[in-house]
C-alpha cells in the first residue's frame, strides 16, 4: 500500500501543469502528513513537505510551510529561501514576516531582518513575540539605539514577560557598553552624552555618575546621584550610588596623600566635608588625612628659637605666618589607614649605649633647588623613624644624635671631615675604643662621570656637576676606617646606578658607566648594609609611606628579623630576613629586582629587645 501510494505520489510530479489547479486540494492533504510524519521522523516528513510544495507551486503557504521545516531541519540557507518566496506573494501576513526576519538575522542578513520584522510589528502591534524578534534584529544590526528604545517599549507594554525582559537588559548592556568603549577610545564627551539620554533606567544613570566619578569629575558625578535620589526614590542602588561616589572620592584623597601630595589631599578632603557636612564619612576622611597630615610635620627640623629685644614698630605690628607645607606622605594599602605598623609599634631595646654616637641624614627636598634633581619621595620620615628606633630600641642617647634633614655639601662635610682633615663634628663625639657607631643615610646616590666613582648626594647638589658638589663615597669609607670607634653599623639606603623610582637621576651618565660601582666596602670593624646591588634602584613603598629598604629593616629591629627568638638581632639574621622581604616586595609592589647587600661580620648584635 506504501509504494503504491509512492508510485502514485511521484507520478503527481510528472502530470501536466494543467491539472495544477487541482493537486493543490491533494498538497494539503500531503502537508498535514508531512507535519504529523516531521514531529516523528525528520528527513522523511521534509521529504513530503517537499512533495506538497511540488503539487501546488501557486500557493505560497507551501513555500511557509517548508521554509519552517527547513530552518527546524537546520538548514538556513533553504529556510530563507522558501520564506523569501512566501513573503513575495503575501506580504501582509505578519507571522511570515516575522519568521523570515528571525532566519535573516541568524543568516547574517541583519539590516533585511530589521525591515521585515518592523512590517510585522506594524500589522500586529499586540504579540510579544514580534517584538522580540524586531529587538533581536536591531541589535544584529547594531542599532544600539533603536533597539534599546524598542525594548524600553515593550518592557512598559508587557512588563511580565521574562523574555522581553531579558532582552531590555541585553539591549540596556550592549548600549551602555558601546558608550563605555567610546569614553576609553578618548570620545568623552559622546559617551557621556550618549549615557546621560537613558533618563528612564536607573541602570543608565548610575553607570553614568560612575564613569563621570572615574574620569575625575566628582562633582558632577555626587550632583548627579543626589538628584536621582529623589528620581527614583525607593531604588535600592540608586540609593547607594551616592555613597559609593562619595567613596571612591576619598579613596582619590587617600591615593593622592600616598603619592605625595599630602596638601592637595587634605585641602580636597576639607573642600568635600564642608559642602557634604552631614556624611560622616567625608569628616572621618578630612580628621584622618589632617591627623596625619600633622604627624609627618615632625619630620621637619625646626631651628633652635633664638631671643631678641622687642622694638617698638610704626606699623600695625602684624607679623606674617610661615606656612611650611609637607607633600611627601603617601597611604598604605588599605588606604583607609593611615597608621603603619613599624611607625606605631616601636619596642622598647634592652641595650643602652651610654656612649654610642649617631649619625641621621634623610636627604629628601633636593626639587626645589631647582638643580635638576628629584625629591627622594619619604627620605623625612624615613630619617624621623629611624630616630626614633635609635632611642628606643637601639639604646642611643638624644646628644648623641646628629640628626640633619636636607643636609647640604657643607653639612656632609662638616659631620664627616674632609680628605685634608676627615675629623669632622661625628670624630668629635666619639670616646675611643668605647663608642659604638650607627650611621643611617638615606638620599640620592650617584655615579661620577668617570663610571668608576660614586657619590652621596647632597640637596644642594648639581646634577652634571656631582664630582664637584657631592660627597665622595671613597671618602666616606676611609672616614669611617679612621674612626676611633668601638664598632661602626653603616646603614646606607641609596642606590648608585644613576637612577631612582622617579626615573633616571643624571641625563648624561650612561648605565653602561655604572656597573662596576659598587656601593659595598669592607672596613675593620665594621658592618655595613647597603639598600641595592650596583645596577639596581632603591625602591620607594608608598603602601608604607616609607622607602622599601628602610621599612624592613626597621620591621626587622622590631623583632621580625628574629629568626631564633633569642630575642637578639644579629646582622647576620638581618641581612636573611631582609634579602628574603626586600627582594619580595620589590618585585610585587614596583616589578623591581632589589636586593640588600652586607659585608662585615654577622655576628655583630645590632639590637636586643625585652
Amino acid at each position: 500500500m506504501q509504494k503504491y501510494i509512492l508510485s502514485a505520489l511521484l507520478l503527481l510530479t510528472l502530470v501536466s501543469p494543467l491539472w495544477a489547479a487541482d493537486t493543490c486540494d491533494l498538497a494539503s492533504d500531503v502537508a498535514a502528513k508531512a507535519a504529523e510524519t516531521f514531529a516523528k521522523d525528520k528527513p522523511a516528513g521534509l521529504k513530503l513537505f517537499i512533495k506538497a510544495r511540488q503539487l501546488c507551486t501557486s500557493d505560497p503557504s507551501f513555500d511557509y510551510n517548508l521554509g519552517v521545516a527547513y530552518y527546524q531541519y537546520g538548514r538556513l540557507d533553504e529556510a530563507r529561501d522558501y520564506l523569501q518566496k512566501a513573503v513575495a506573494q503575501n506580504s501582509r501576513n505578519p507571522r511570515w514576516l516575522n519568521n523570515l526576519a528571525m532566519v535573516l538575522g541568524e543568516t547574517g542578513q541583519a539590516e533585511q531582518a530589521v525591515k521585515y520584522a518592523q512590517k510585522a510589528v506594524r500589522l500586529t502591534s499586540n504579540d510579544a513575540g514580534f517584538r522580540d524578534t524586531l529587538i533581536q534584529a536591531q541589535l544584529a544590526a547594531g542599532q544600539l539605539d533603536a533597539a534599546l528604545a524598542s525594548a524600553h517599549k515593550a518592557q512598559q507594554k508587557w512588563p511580565q514577560d521574562k523574555t522581553l525582559q531579558q532582552s531590555y537588559a541585553t539591549a540596556l548592556d550592549r548600549y551602555l557598553a558601546h558608550n563605555l568603549r567610546q569614553i576609553k577610545q578618548g570620545q568623552v564627551e559622546q559617551g557621556l552624552a550618549g549615557m546621560k539620554q537613558i533618563d528612564y533606567s536607573a541602570e543608565a544613570l548610575v553607570f553614568y555618575c560612575q564613569a563621570l566619578s572615574r574620569l575625575g569629575r566628582t562633582e558632577q558625578a555626587l550632583s548627579e546621584a543626589t538628584a536621582a535620589k529623589t528620581r527614583f526614590a525607593g531604588n535600592a542602588e540608586i540609593k547607594a550610588l551616592f555613597g559609593d561616589i562619595l567613596q571612591q572620592t576619598i579613596r582619590t584623597f587617600y591615593v593622592d596623600f600616598q603619592a605625595g601630595r599630602g596638601a592637595t589631599a587634605v585641602q580636597a578632603a576639607k573642600a568635600l566635608h564642608e559642602k557634604y557636612a552631614r556624611e560622616k564619612s567625608a569628616k572621618k576622611a578630612y580628621d584622618e588625612l589632617f591627623n596625619a597630615f600633622l604627624a609627618d610635620a615632625s619630620s621637619i627640623e625646626v631651628p633652635k628659637m633664638e631671643q631678641r629685644s622687642r622694638t617698638r614698630q610704626r606699623s600695625s605690628g602684624r607679623a606674617n605666618d610661615l606656612l611650611a607645607q609637607l607633600g611627601d606622605t603617601a597611604t598604605p594599602a588599605d588606604v583607609t589607614n593611615l597608621k603603619v605598623d613599624i611607625d606605631e609599634s616601636i619596642p622598647r631595646g634592652k641595650l643602652q649605649r651610654k656612649y654610642g654616637v649617631a649619625v641621621v641624614i634623610g636627604n629628601q627636598s633636593y626639587q626645589k633647588q631647582g638643580k635638576g634633581i628629584g625629591d627622594v619621595r619619604y627620605a623625612g620620615r624615613d630619617a624621623k623613624i629611624m630616630k626614633q628606633y635609635l632611642l628606643q630600641v637601639l639604646g642611643y642617647e638624644e646628644k648623641n644624635i646628629i640628626y640633619v634633614l636636607n643636609a647640604s655639601s657643607g653639612d656632609l662635610r662638616n659631620i664627616f671631615g674632609t680628605r685634608e682633615n676627615p675629623k669632622g663634628r661625628l670624630h668629635n663625639l666619639i670616646r675611643a675604643g668605647e663608642s659604638e657607631v650607627f650611621i643611617y643615610y638615606v638620599g640620592h646616590g650617584a655615579p661620577g662621570p668617570d663610571g668608576k666613582s660614586a657619590y652621596l648626594v647632597p640637596v644642594d647638589a648639581q646634577a652634571d656637576y656631582i664630582a664637584n658638589n657631592g660627597y665622595p663615597l671613597d671618602l666616606f669609607y676611609s672616614v669611617i676606617e679612621k674612626l676611633p670607634a668601638k664598632s661602626t653599623t653603616v646603614v646606607m639606603d641609596a642606590c648608585f646606578s644613576g637612577d631612582s623610582p622617579a626615573g633616571a637621576l643624571f641625563k648624561n651618565i650612561s648605565p653602561a658607566m655604572v656597573k662596576n660601582i659598587n656601593p659595598l666596602r669592607e672596613v675593620a670593624n665594621t658592618v655595613v648594609f647597603s639598600s641595592a646591588d650596583k645596577d639596581q634602584v632603591s625602591t620607594w613603598y608608598p603602601a608604607k609611606r616609607h622607602s622599601m629598604f628602610t621599612y624592613w629593616f626597621l620591621k626587622g629591629l622590631g623583632g621580625a628579623a628574629d629568626t631564633d627568638s633569642d630575642k637578639s638581632i644579629t646582622a647576620v639574621e638581618m641581612e636573611t630576613y631582609l634579602q628574603k622581604e626586600v627582594k619580595y616586595w620589590a618585585q610585587r609592589e614596583a616589578n623591581r629586582v632589589q636586593t640588600p647587600l652586607m659585608t662585615g661580620s654577622g655576628a655583630t648584635v645590632l639590637a636586643k629587645l625585652r
